[in-house]
């Protein structure tokens, strides 16, 4: 495949290599939100708490860290295609071995090797896609693959619905994690291999990150998306169970996580747009505020009101602000970094914000200890205000086109 780095056409062949990258990362999604759909049932079912449920989200964030560093690296070195299989195959495979868990032991150690391929997949599909984008398309292109997370956690909503109630989790886990094997499969034969400009050995990527030219936007590109990942990790791990406690039932409070996850879809490609119309520093700072607010409504208001359709709705806006901002995060990462450094780039900005992605399973836990609902969603809306602030620093933001 080759580099594309000017004002060529995006060629129907190009576009179909980012939809392929974009189907790795639909299972994905898929896989990673999977745990937050089935805990209320492992709750029930192995008589746990939401505290000792903390770790087994924990560890699985943990390896995701481990393995967006890693694999992005490795991306750069040995290529993104086999990186982006392989990981796939890990989570694929680890996911159907979670399935036959009888403890939270097992269940721990399955999702912190899953962890590890859902992070190695994120920074190669990245990199994957802006390699195959003429540079004036790159923020649509990295978006709409981007924006696959959501959709595939829309699509694990709808199997978990379907699933949960007559079969329960365990054929949850086996028959999503069968589905991510058999696209592995696929890509195989279709997924063509990234031809970056040059081979960069990992060590000497991850170091280049941290040059005096690229310092300062490499450390608020790490606190924007260590904060943007807490708040939507903690959306994902602990929004039903917070909507459950609020006195909503099981199905409102995973139809709560659906249209965060459907609102997020539609935020991704509308604030793509206002990327490659007016730059990412605007679009960005707007939606992290915007998502900010919308916290602290949900919190302070909505959820008081025990209104089906409004807290719906209002977990629909809050995917659209909080996922609007996260997924063209990746385009403005991929921006920052030239091509033989790219994988690793948004790998360790991945990594990082993983980091704040496992403390969002405690720290949600614990904040609806304290406060309940109105403390969980101050938790959210203080993670955007942060990433809001770091937007504000960062120096290489994608321009607005002349």
């Amino acid at each position: 495949m080759r580099i594309t780095t000017g004002n060529e056409p995006w060629t129907l062949a190009q576009k179909s290599q980012v939809a392929l990258a974009a189907i790795a990362i639909i299972f994905d999604g898929i896989d990673n939100q999977l745990l937050g759909f089935a805990t209320p049932s492992l709750m029930a079912e192995w008589n746990v708490t939401k505290a000792d449920m903390a770790p087994v989200s924990a560890v699985g964030l943990v390896g995701m860290v481990i393995g967006a560093i890693i694999g992005g690296a490795l991306g750069d070195q040995y290529g993104r295609r086999a990186m982006l299989i392989a990981s796939m195959l890990l989570f694929g495979g680890t996911t159907v071995l979670a399935g036959f868990a009888d403890g939270l032991g097992w269940l721990g150690v399955a999702r912190f090797v899953t962890g590890l391929g859902l992070g190695g997949a994120l920074p190669n599909a990245t990199a994957f896609a802006s390699d195959a984008t003429p540079l004036r398309y790159r923020p649509w292109a990295i978006t709409l693959t981007i924006v696959c997370i959501p959709i595939g956690g829309l699509i694990a909503g709808l199997l978990a619905r379907f699933i949960l109630p007559g079969l329960g989790w365990r054929v949850l886990f086996v028959f999503a994690g069968s589905l991510s094997l058999v696209a592995a499969v696929f890509l195989v034969r279709a997924l063509p291999e990234s031809m970056t400009a040059e081979r960069t050995a990992g060590n000497k990527a991850v170091r280049a990150l941290l040059a005096p030219d690229f310092a300062r936007d490499t450390c608020v590109l790490w606190v924007a998306m260590f904060a943007c990942l807490m708040a939507v990790y903690a959306v994902n791990s602990w929004a039903p169970t917070t909507l459950g406690e609020a006195g909503f039932s099981a199905t409102t409070a995973t139809d709560g996580l659906s249209a965060f996850n459907l609102g997020g879809i539609v935020g991704g490609v509308v604030t793509a747009w206002f990327i490659v119309r007016y730059g990412s520093r605007r679009s960005l700072m707007v939606s992290s505020a915007a998502a900010g607010c919308i916290a602290l409504a949900s919190g302070l208001w909505v959820i008081d009101q025990l209104n089906v359709t409004l807290v719906v709705a209002a977990f629909a806006i809050l995917g659209f602000a909080v996922h609007g901002t996260q997924t063209t995060l990746f385009a403005v990462a991929a921006h920052v970094y030239p091509d033989h450094i790219r994988a690793a780039g948004v790998g360790a900005a991945v990594g990082i914000g993983r980091i704040g992605a496992v403390l969002s399973a405690f720290a949600g836990a614990a904040a609806l200890g304290f406060g309940g609902g109105p403390a969980f969603f101050a938790l959210v809306a203080s993670a955007m205000a942060s990433v809001f602030i770091a937007l504000s620093l960062l120096r290489r933001h994608i321009p607005q086109p002349h």
